[in-house]
């Protein structure tokens, strides 16, 4: 019997739900509220697994303890004291996309992450 969804690791709601989003046998959880999801897999269990287990949101979690899912946007601490967001982590490798759009790999040594908080709901224009 699978286990019970737990809440969105990182706004907290309790609108989620596990479904084929891409239609293609695998299961994923995601969040109706702020969109986070989780890898895709073949198996119901294993998401659901991956799901009630994600870190939450504002917690640093050390690169030698885990590293994030490819393209996961995150925020960063390189050396352990400068902070970059809006980064991404792919084929094993952290980058950046200054204002030309391309992707630039970050040289120095990233010592932590976090998932990016969502943007708070409604966006207030100014």
């Amino acid at each position: 019997m699978s286990e019970e969804l737990k809440p969105c690791p990182f706004c907290g709601s309790k609108n989620v739900m596990i479904d084929d989003l891409f239609d293609n046998g695998t299961n994923t959880v995601f969040c109706g509220e702020c969109q986070s999801k989780s890898s895709n897999f073949c198996h119901f269990d294993s998401a659901i697994e991956q799901w009630n287990t994600r870190a939450p949101q504002n917690e640093w979690i050390s690169v030698d303890d885990e590293l994030p899912e490819n393209i996961t946007t995150i925020d960063l601490l390189i050396n352990a004291k400068r902070r970059r967001i809006d980064c991404v982590f792919m084929n094993g490798k952290f980058y950046v996309t200054p204002n030309s759009g391309d992707w630039v790999e970050i040289k120095n040594t990233v010592t932590h992450w976090m998932i990016a908080p969502p943007l708070p709901t409604p966006l207030k224009e100014i």
